[in-house]
C-alpha cells in the first residue's frame, strides 16, 4: 500500500512498523531452546501495521493517547466579555 502523508506523520508511521517489526525468537516448548524468527521482514511489518490498526480500532476516540483532549484559547478579557455578552 503506497500512501502520500506528510513529513511527520510519515516519521512516525515508520518509527512504529520499525519499533514492532523486530524479529522475535521463539522457545522451543519441550527443550527451551531457541529458535529464530522465520517470518519475513515483510510479514513482521505487516504484522507491525495490523497492530496498529487494531491499537486504532480499539481505541477511545474522545481521548488522545490516555488523556482527554485540550484546547487552549488565548483572547483579551475584552473579547471574552463582548463574545459572552453576545449570548
Amino acid at each position: 500500500m503506497r500512501q502520500d502523508r506528510d513529513a511527520v506523520t510519515g516519521a512516525q508511521l515508520k518509527n512504529f512498523i520499525e519499533a514492532h517489526s523486530g524479529p522475535r525468537p521463539d522457545t522451543h516448548p519441550d527443550t527451551g531452546e531457541k529458535t529464530s524468527d522465520r517470518r519475513t521482514v515483510d510479514q513482521r511489518r505487516g504484522e507491525a501495521f495490523a497492530h496498529l490498526v487494531r491499537t486504532a480500532v480499539g481505541a477511545d476516540q474522545t481521548t488522545s493517547g490516555g488523556t482527554g483532549v485540550q484546547l487552549v484559547v488565548t483572547t483579551s478579557l475584552d473579547t471574552l466579555l463582548a463574545g459572552l455578552s453576545e449570548r
